[in-house]
């Protein structure tokens, strides 16, 4: 009996140990194998009132628009026998960006540079070809665009010697001229022939069936992109000789049932709602008449001066727009910004989901500390899967994620792309680490945007540009309540027996700082005197604001001079019964009435101030992205909760990943585990203690039966 007592005693030890270490709760995925998706759907890509407000309405835009006659210039551009059309895209809707924003012709930028860089970030070679979104990651993660003056194309590349080596063309680092800080993400529209009608797709294995109001929503959605921000690079399948009609300048590519992957970047720089389908060739004649205007990178004598036209019905032409939305000239070249701070330099490639309504993620960094400068950090960039509410969190001491605060939370929800969020105020970094923390909100279920590595990853068929994306243990974490934190190295995914792991992935936050002088020695031998620059003026970005009842927001202020020595800030309210405000300048509306927020300079005394309207919230149409379940929190000290965060009834969603290859890959969704010792298995070790107790004590009265 004592045998079999000790053996019981044992498993249980062991079976409680088993506990003791990392575990895993799997978020049950659909397993369904699908083709890989480039955009999310409509109705995930924007905010619901913009959704809601796009089917309700007709389409007020005018029938036609072209981009050449309504900015001072374009550029049409030559990648002569080159495979970089893509690079030439992007440089050409970032000058009509630019055009657009200052209302002033823009520099030229290069595409070689955007070319030659991002064989060192990616894992491609030169003249391998390449997507719009290798750019954007090339842009955001700092390392352009550069003037073309600083990487002629004649200097690196020409028919007869095609690409020079890298080892030939010096310095890669160039003065960078321009910063993205917004881009937009289109949702898709896929196509397929049936009985000679042509339906539509949000999704790539045509199963999801678009509504002829969802087509034209997503259409006036690029439209009115073009017509306010500039133009939109688009993925096409170019077939001169058998989809091209030269003598009108039009294409359709209507290979529906055995469509080829797209091959040729283009830029979208305008409409014509009434272009006409004898137009076309007589075998690629459209369903119904409208085509898109897009610019080449074939020079002036081909097309239409260098312009086409492109049948909306293009089997192609809708699957992969992106458009930038807000860019930064830089004046003298003089930069924004110092340092980033990043683990995603190859940008998004993946969204993940937890099952859950609210996720989480942060990012730990180890600063660079300049001697005799401060750091402040006033920004971040984020990328969005999926349209959501977004907080950011900031730990400017230490790496400890629990004693973040809440810096800043946009009003309105983030779509699909990449954005950067300003706090209230610069925050100074005192500590040699910090941490960032990201909460995502979307009541249908929200999405972790990562870099994945691929091949790790396991991924067949998906593009190997990933192949190079490295990640350690201890940078980036991932959780479903905020509490409990997975170590994104670490984390492993089960599907149908088989294991797929994050190893080599990071979750997507970059962290914006700049240095300035702190102080200067006076060879004393005493303590150093403060080189001060006293604060002349602050500013806010918004001085009367209508809000709802329980909207939390963040103004944010800008200081005069920049480099002001202390930044340091206190923020009152004229009324706390109407409107709060913590003190990193984070500001809730909590009754009906009218109330003024103050920002107060320590230096100086110096004030900015916004009054709010705060009007009786409605169930508005922008509600599914919000944290309905926990609209009031504690902003003063930054801490949140979910109060589903421990619900083990996890709903099942997609992994969405982006096909920055135009490679047809297909792959099987997986099943997400979460790792952390959650209320669920404390219960069971409670349990299983109590039980073995029992059997403990049984065994003992036993002892003596024979």
């Amino acid at each position: 009996m004592k045998k079999i007592r000790n053996i019981t005693l044992t498993l249980i030890i062991l079976f409680l140990g088993c506990f003791s270490q990392v575990h895993a709760i799997e978020l049950l995925v659909d397993s369904n194998v699908k083709k890989i998706q480039i955009n999310a759907e409509l109705k995930d890509a924007v905010k619901r009132s913009t959704y809601n407000q796009l089917l309700s309405n007709e389409s007020i835009l005018e029938s036609s628009y072209h981009l050449k006659d309504n900015i001072a210039r374009i550029s049409v551009k030559n990648q002569k026998g080159s495979s970089a059309c893509w690079a030439f895209s992007f440089s050409s809707i970032l000058e009509t960006s630019i055009t657009k924003q200052y209302n002033r012709v823009s520099k030229e930028y290069s595409p070689m540079h955007i070319e030659y860089v991002t064989t060192q970030m990616f894992n491609r070679t030169l003249g391998s070809g390449a997507g719009p979104r290798l750019s954007v990651a090339y842009s955001v993660s700092g390392h352009g665009p550069v003037e073309e003056s600083q990487m002629p194309f004649e200097s690196v590349y020409s028919d007869t010697t095609k690409y020079k080596d890298i080892a030939s063309v010096g310095s890669l680092d160039k003065t960078i001229a321009a910063r993205i800080k917004e881009v937009t993400e289109f949702p898709s529209v896929y196509k397929k022939i049936n009985n000679n009608k042509m339906d539509y797709f949000s999704d790539s294995s045509c199963t999801k069936l678009y509504q002829a109001e969802e087509v034209r929503a997503t259409r006036d959605l690029v439209k009115n992109h073009i017509k306010t921000y500039g133009a939109v690079s688009a993925d096409m399948y170019m077939n001169e000789a058998n989809y091209y009609n030269a003598s009108t300048a039009s294409y359709n590519y209507n290979n529906y049932s055995t469509k080829q992957q797209p091959n040729h970047v283009v830029s979208i720089v305008g409409w014509d709602d009434n272009y006409s389908v004898d137009k076309f060739k007589n075998e690629t004649k459209p369903t119904e008449k409208g085509a898109y205007i897009a610019l080449n990178s074939y020079g002036t004598e081909w097309g239409d001066s260098g312009y086409m036209y492109i049948s909306y019905e293009d089997a192609c032409i809708e699957e992969g727009l992106m458009g930038i939305k807000q860019i930064e000239e830089y004046n003298n070249n003089k930069k924004d910004y110092d340092k980033i701070y990043q683990h995603d330099e190859l940008g998004m490639n993946t969204g993940i989901p937890l099952g859950e309504k609210t996720v989480y993620v942060a990012n730990k960094y180890i600063r660079e500390k300049v001697t005799n400068k401060d750091e402040y950090i006033q920004e971040v960039g984020l990328y969005i899967a999926s349209t959501s509410g977004v907080e950011v969190y900031i730990n400017p001491d230490s790496d400890e994620i629990e004693q973040a605060k809440l810096v800043a939370q946009p009003l309105e929800p983030l779509e699909t792309g990449y954005h950067t969020v300003r706090f209230a105020e610069p925050v100074k970094l005192t500590g040699d680490k910090f941490v960032i923390k990201v909460k995502y909100t979307n009541q249908e279920g929200a999405y972790i945007p990562m870099e994945v590595n691929y091949k790790t990853f396991g991924l067949v068929g998906t593009s190997d540009f990933f192949d190079k994306a490295t990640a350690k243990d201890g940078e980036c974490f991932i959780s479903k309540d905020g509490l409990q934190w997975n170590d994104v190295n670490r984390t492993v995914i089960n599907s149908g027996g088989a294991q797929y792991s994050l190893t080599n992935s990071s979750t997507c936050i970059k962290a914006f700082t700049t240095y300035q002088e702190k102080a200067s020695d006076d060879n004393s031998g005493k303590v150093p005197t403060i080189s001060k620059k006293a604060v002349e003026k602050i500013t806010l970005n918004q001085t009367n604001l209508q809000v709802q009842q329980g909207d939390t927001l963040n103004l944010v202020v800008t200081f005069s001079p920049s480099d002001a020595t202390n930044k340091n800030l206190k923020w009152k309210t004229s009324d706390e019964k109407i409107a709060t405000v913590s003190e990193t300048g984070v500001i809730t509306a909590v009754a009906e009435g009218t109330v003024t927020i103050t920002a107060i300079s320590e230096d100086g005394n110096k004030t900015a101030s916004c009054t709010f309207t705060v009007k009786a919230r409605t169930n508005t149409v922008n509600d599914i992205y919000n944290d309905s379940d926990n609209m009031q929190y504690n902003s003063m000290n930054g801490n949140s909760s979910n109060k589903n965060s421990n619900n083990s009834n996890i709903g099942s969603s997609n992994i969405r990943t982006y096909n920055m290859s135009n490679k047809d890959a297909t792959t099987a969704d997986k099943i997400i585990p979460y790792a952390g010792n959650n209320l669920l298995f404390i219960i069971v070790i409670i349990l299983l203690t109590i039980i073995g107790c029992i059997i403990f004590f049984k065994i003992k009265s036993l002892k003596d039966v024979k």
